[in-house]
């Protein structure tokens, strides 16, 4: 929320009372987290160009994303946040209650880019997934007779078993965590492939092996620490 608002003020010092509101907006709009805070950078991104160039960010036309988004490419930005910088300005011409310009010339400027891209060799980069040995590996350097050891023990080994994103993991809260004989029972409320917040249960079973076992890191972490409410 505050990113948005920085992003606020910095467009509004601009000169764009219709972008000013749009982007205040944005922290109410049911989008991911991680999307609005993209959305803010990307909003006073677009703001200071505009104030540059002498130019009120909205309504834009077609010409001028063209001109934003060639200007983007010419910094190097990949096509991906281009086009998610694209669909931040248009995001806040809806919310300014503004007629959206046409995006055409733009999205053709952005596949041209992606082409460029392509036959320069440069491919889109892709996180290698971690093996078992990297978790053993990961583990053996948290120190579980500490709180931060013990702590980033349960991180790693809850993550990895239950597959979550760092958004996913640092979200969770004792009550979404349910104890049984078979393991954990984690209530996932939400995620960046679940918009719509209608929640998931994973299971966690108990590991094979003590020094890797999910359950037995997250038992520990909460006894040491002492949490039985709030953040997990």
């Amino acid at each position: 929320a505050k990113a948005v608002l920085r992003a606020k003020e910095r467009i509004g010092r601009a000169g764009a009372e219709p972008l000013e509101a749009g982007a205040a907006e944005l922290v109410a709009e049911g989008v991911a987290e991680e999307t609005r805070r993209g959305y803010a950078g990307d909003l006073t991104r677009y703001g200071e160009w505009c104030a540059e160039k002498g130019l009120a960010p909205v309504p834009a036309t077609a010409e001028r994303l063209v001109n934003y988004v060639a200007h983007l490419g010419a910094k190097g930005k990949a096509p991906a946040s281009i086009d998610r910088a694209l669909a931040a300005i248009l995001s806040a011409h809806r919310l300014a209650g503004v007629p959206r310009p046409d995006t055409k010339a733009a999205r053709a400027a952005i596949k041209a880019l992606r082409r460029r891209r392509a036959d320069a060799g440069v491919g889109i980069r892709k996180a290698t997934a971690a093996t078992v040995a990297d978790l053993r590996r990961l583990v053996a350097t948290a120190d579980p007779a500490t709180l931060i050891g013990a702590r980033d023990r349960a991180i790693i080994l809850l993550g990895f078993a239950a597959m979550l994103r760092r958004s996913e993991v640092a979200a969770l809260t004792v009550g979404d965590v349910a104890e049984s004989d078979e393991g954990l029972a984690l209530t996932v409320r939400r995620s960046k492939t679940d918009q719509e917040a209608e929640g998931a249960v994973v299971a966690v079973p108990y590991g094979s092996y003590v020094l890797t076992c999910p359950v037995r890191a997250v038992v520990a972490w909460r006894a040491a620490a002492g949490i039985v409410e709030g953040p997990l």
